[in-house]
């Protein structure tokens, strides 16, 4: 056993040794042979030099060869000759040629790229020779190949060298023509290019399709402008042609007037004559009693001269009246004219005009409400039976004649009190003196140069002294606010448009109001073209603010709980109901508080009652973007571009029906958008870019001016902008993109900035109460009961957002696998595009997600053996291809179905 067990201990250690022999064995093999491939590559690189030494030598001999001659008898001039000769002007060319092939070996780059590289380059070089051969040399129509490489060879530089005789010369004497042969040439040369340049061929068309563009928008934009001067060419005519007959039906309506009354005196004259009594005999007729007395002697008869002069007299006294009022209304606009204001005059000179003007411009209680009775002419009649005949006809023709719309009148609003101007002359002077004295301590030189009081503020325009820069002054606008204990702050515009001057704006200590009817009564409110003229209220200067609505085409009102919003909008909607008919403007009215437009319910300019649930509102916005879309149709059907235009098309057509403006006001957006933000969103979007020809336009307003409320989409189509007092300077820049309604004052005190200006403008705006809103509507309301449209009603009932359920955490999760599976499926196949993109990053930035879910999706992925496990900073192995998990998702879909 003892033997046994040492030859096993022998036969096993001889086998250790053996097995350590053969795997040093291996182990050297393995070393020979990779140093014997590392000899090789060393073997190579030192070819590779050498070659890459040796062409340069040869590039830099036949440069030399081709720049120096030799002399004349010299084998060395022969041979210049005979290179030259060979090469032509490519003798030049070839040799950098060469150096650059030299370098790109000698800098161990792919053999394949240097290879193509040379040949490329020495392809191009014979072409431009063989281009040049064709162009410069006139060949016979018979000559033959041999000729021409003959006949060319040895004219050293004005030729193109044998390589380019025998490529120009076959072209040739193949085409027998020298155009298509240098077309042919300069295909070759154009490929050559490319492909060395590495040049697609949308590259190369990239400037063509560039030009052809600017060309097109400019063809574009001539036709625009060719159009509006065509169409504003034909408007001027049509006004013209309107104006010229209407100048001339008012002339013959005066020659008739003239007429009527030269035949009326003659017969009053000849009736006298004849002593009868025109004016007893018609109320004998028409059975009135006379007041003549029975015992009052019969009228005498009077010349007819007598009466004329009589007439004359009262006419001469009437026209001295007339004279006397005329010189009352001018004094009136004397007095109104505003006083030119001298830089030269002192701060009490200037406080004392601005006080006296002031004072002088408060209407009194009875300025303008007296009532004149206008007295009745007497009609002379001809006879009295036909007059009491046409006074029955004309009776018959009232009774069948159809109610027509009458608008309210501005009496049913309150005249203003004349307490829009409360700033007194010390106040005035305090202010200015403390603002010049607060400047003057910071070392800023100004002067006053105007003070313009408005009902809220005052506004101190200064002029700054030599050098002084306006930031300077602008910079100061917190310190300012503390010397004169300005409540709210005060407000800079630097500069005053159209005045080289700054505005500093002071809130006054008493505020004014300003009513909505002296707006509605203005000169500007009557100048206003088109029925959606709206009043907003008064700048600092005085002046009433007009807006057309239909030229905004949307506007955007913010601002918080008693900053005047629903005044605004109020101010707004009973604009539009002094100036427009039920037929001329409808209304939608979306009030989500319920409080704000409930008394306009039932007027005759409303399509639906007051719309107070906001997922009808969303409901009544769908088909606003439904009626935008029918009425395209109709303007597209009959070759009009927008809703003005197929109006007065209709005046000439009477198969045609005129199509009423529409304009929604909404109250609070943010309730809306709250509800059903999605649907609001797209129905706004939608309106807001293309409803301005259909007639449909909107007002949207909110208290909370934030980001998810007011979109940049809405923004970007909503121009027109409103901002009244809000809370933050984050607020005033999302709602008109810049500072400064933070600092307003409320009640009413608004930054108005029109599409059309370049920067905002401060308005104080006009105010009226509940009882004044209440009078409007109940005159309108009396006349006739207000008809809704039942199929708006019911499509608007039929467009209504259902309410949102919750998911379930089950339903989260089935949306959630859904969404993993849509993912999973783009990752496979962009992994299988790029396989060294599989990895944890590139799947993050291809996808935009997250770490936590990116890793959350490849460890589904792994789990599933679509890719395989992580190998350090190596990318994942992709297992699977695009159309096998294709089918795998096919087959288990299956296979759920029939489960």
């Amino acid at each position: 056993m003892a033997e046994k067990k040492k030859n096993t201990k022998k036969s096993t250690a001889k086998k250790d040794t053996k097995a350590k022999q053969s795997a040093k064995q291996e182990t050297k093999a393995k070393q020979s042979a990779k140093q014997e491939k590392i000899d090789k590559l060393e073997l190579k690189a030192k070819q590779r030099q050498t070659v890459a030494a040796v062409i340069f030598c040869v590039s830099l001999f036949m440069l030399v060869v081709a720049v120096f001659k030799g002399g004349i008898d010299s084998a060395y001039n022969k041979y210049h000759n005979f290179h030259m000769g060979f090469w032509g002007f490519g003798a030049y060319i070839v040799p950098f040629i060469l150096i650059v092939f030299a370098v790109m070996l000698s800098k161990n780059e792919n053999k394949k790229k240097s290879i193509r590289f040379l040949a490329l380059a020495l392809i191009l070089t014979v072409s431009v020779q063989a281009l040049w051969l064709l162009i410069v040399s006139g060949f016979e129509s018979n000559i033959t190949f041999k000729d021409i490489v003959s006949a060319e060879f040895g004219k050293e530089t004005t030729h193109g060298g044998m390589f380019g005789a025998m490529l120009g010369g076959m072209f040739y004497v193949l085409t027998h023509s020298k155009g298509a042969s240098i077309a042919i040439v300069a295909v070759i040369l154009l490929t050559c290019i490319l492909f060395i340049s590495r040049t697609t061929i949308a590259t190369l068309f990239k400037p063509v399709e560039k030009t052809g563009k600017v060309v097109k928008e400019k063809g574009t934009e001539q036709i625009k402008k060719q159009s509006q001067n065509i169409f504003e060419k034909r408007e001027r005519q049509k006004q013209e042609r309107i104006e010229r007959e209407r100048a001339e039906a008012e002339a013959a309506a005066e020659r008739l007037r003239e007429y009527e009354e030269r035949k009326k005196k003659q017969q009053f004259d000849d009736f006298s004559a004849m002593g009868i009594d025109v004016e007893a005999a018609f109320n004998e007729a028409i059975g009135l009693r006379t007041l003549v007395d029975k015992d009052k002697k019969p009228i005498e008869q009077k010349p007819p001269v007598d009466t004329v002069s009589t007439d004359e007299e009262n006419i001469t006294d009437d026209f001295d009246n007339i004279e006397n009022v005329d010189d009352s209304y001018s004094d009136l606009i004397n007095e109104l004219e505003p006083p030119f204001i001298q830089s030269s005059l002192s701060l009490d000179e200037l406080v004392e005009q601005v006080a006296l003007k002031s004072e002088e411009n408060i209407p009194s209680q009875d300025d303008g409400f007296e009532n004149i009775e206008a007295k009745p002419k007497k009609k002379k009649l001809e006879n009295a039976d036909d007059e009491i005949a046409e006074f029955e006809n004309d009776i018959l023709e009232n009774e069948q004649e159809i109610k027509v719309y009458e608008k309210p009148s501005f009496d049913l609003l309150t005249p203003p009190s004349g307490g829009g101007m409360k700033t007194t002359r010390d106040e005035l002077k305090e202010n200015g003196e403390k603002l010049i004295a607060a400047l003057n301590s910071y070392g800023v030189e100004a002067s006053i140069l105007d003070i313009v009081p408005a009902p809220a503020v005052t506004r101190y325009e200064l002029s700054p002294a030599a050098g002084v820069k306006i930031k300077q002054i602008t910079n100061l606008a917190d310190d300012l606010s503390l010397h004169l204990a300005a409540v709210g702050g005060i407000r800079m515009e630097a500069p005053i448009p159209g005045k080289a001057a700054i505005g500093v704006e002071i809130p006054n200590r008493e505020k004014g109001t300003i009513t909505l009817r002296e707006c509605l009564e203005s000169t500007e409110f009557a100048k206003s073209k088109g029925k959606l003229s709206v009043v907003l209220g008064k700048n600092i200067a005085g002046s009433v603010i007009v807006a057309n609505l239909a030229k905004m085409p949307h506007l955007l009102v913010a601002g918080t709980t008693g900053s005047g919003k629903s005044v605004c909008l109020n101010a707004m909607i009973l604009s539009i109901l002094f100036n427009a008919t039920p037929d001329e403007v409808k209304l939608i009215l979306i009030d989500p508080k319920t409080v704000e437009f409930s008394v306009y319910n039932n007027i005759p300019h409303l399509l639906v009652p007051v719309v107070n649930d906001p997922r009808k509102a969303a409901g009544a916005l769908c088909w606003a973007v439904t009626e935008m879309l029918n009425r395209y149709k109709i303007l597209n059907g009959n070759n009009v571009r927008d809703l003005d235009e197929y109006n007065r098309l209709c005046d000439t057509n009477p198969e045609l029906t005129k199509i009423p403006k529409i304009v929604i006001f909404i109250d609070e957006l943010s309730d809306l958008m709250m509800v059903a933000p999605a649907e609001v969103n797209e129905s706004i979007k939608r309106l807001a870019q293309m409803a301005r020809a259909a007639g449909i336009h909107l007002v949207l307003a909110t208290q909370r001016p934030s980001v998810d409320v007011i979109t940049g989409v809405i923004k970007a189509n909503i121009p027109s902008r409103i901002a009244l007092s809000v809370a933050s300077q984050v607020d005033s820049r999302t709602i008109i993109d810049v500072a400064g309604a933070e600092k307003l004052l409320g009640y009413g005190d608004m930054l108005y900035w029109p599409s059309n200006v370049r920067q905002p403008m401060r308005v104080q705006g006009c105010y009226m109460s509940s009882a004044e809103i209440s009078r409007v509507i109940d005159f309108i309301k009396k006349q006739g009961e207000t008809a809704y449209d039942e199929s708006i009603q019911e499509e608007i009932e039929s467009q209504i957002i259902p309410e949102k359920k919750k998911e379930t955490v089950e339903g989260k999760k089935m949306n959630k696998d859904a969404e993993d599976e849509e993912i999973i499926e783009e990752a496979i196949k962009f992994f299988a595009e790029n396989p060294q993109s599989c990895t944890g990053s590139a799947f993050q930035r291809r996808f935009g997600f997250g770490f936590q879910r990116a890793g959350r999706i490849l460890d589904i992925m792994e789990r599933r053996g679509y890719i395989g496990p992580i190998q350090g900073s190596k990318p994942r192995e992709l297992l699977i291809t695009p159309t096998q998990y294709l089918q795998q998702k096919a087959t288990s879909e299956l296979e759920e179905e029939e489960e």
